[in-house]
């Protein structure tokens, strides 16, 4: 079966990455369907990172095959092509990845852990790079590549939605990930906002396109919860 256009990049757009060299184009594809994968991913979808130089692409896309023709009931898992407007945001990694003496400190100090930084520490969204959330799951206990052992890092995070802010009397509740506070929520206008890519992950969560750190040739491999 075909894979699924997920994301194109240009190094320009998203200059915190490290691109290999000589690249200056990235583009993720992923199949739709779940797969049975080797450890550590153990279910998830087979997914491709190709790195590339723009001025060799000569060759318009083709059109995607019929998602419905192929992948049957999965369209839920096949991105609306949208245009890419990145924003720079400041986060923080995933409390299980901090440094251990930082997470003991942080974890005595109860309110400050589980009301502040277990929610505003990462983005929700759309991403690229910095950290992913796991609180629908517990975090594998190594994040390596299974061609060289280097770290893993998150070059993609693909969510089900962007958060946006309630039109209520608290609307700071949620982060605003994109331009959409003058949305009521519920409208046609609201949800084509939030749901921007008319993509479901897994039933609503998130997933990570992890590369290797050491050489982000080497195969990718992807993760949910």
């Amino acid at each position: 079966m075909p894979m699924v256009s997920v994301a194109q990049l240009y190094a320009a757009d998203v200059p915190q990455i490290p691109f290999p060299e000589d690249t200056d184009l990235v583009q993720i594809l992923w199949c739709p369907t779940t797969h049975n994968l080797p450890k550590p991913q153990i279910t998830g979808k087979h997914c491709r990172v190709f790195w590339r130089r723009s001025g060799e692409v000569v060759h318009g896309p083709g059109a995607q095959p019929d998602p419905w023709e192929h992948w049957k009931g999965e369209w839920d898992e096949v991105p609306r092509p949208c245009t890419v407007h990145p924003k720079l945001v400041v986060e923080y990694p995933w409390w299980e990845e901090l440094p251990v003496e930082l997470r003991k400190q942080l974890e005595k100090r109860e309110e400050l852990f589980d009301l502040y930084y277990w929610e505003v520490s990462l983005t929700p969204g759309w991403k690229v790079g910095g950290s992913k959330s796991w609180s629908g799951s517990d975090m594998p206990e190594r994040l390596d590549c299974p061609e060289c052992s280097a770290p893993l890092v998150l070059l993609l995070q693909a969510d089900s939605a962007e958060d946006l802010p309630l039109v209520s009397e608290n609307p700071d509740t949620y982060l605003c990930t994109v331009t959409g506070q003058h949305l009521v929520w519920g409208t046609e206008e609201h949800m084509l906002a939030r749901e921007p890519a008319g993509f479901m992950v897994d039933d609503a969560a998130d997933a990570g396109i992890y590369v290797c750190s050491a050489d982000p040739r080497h195969p990718a491999l992807y993760f949910t919860q």
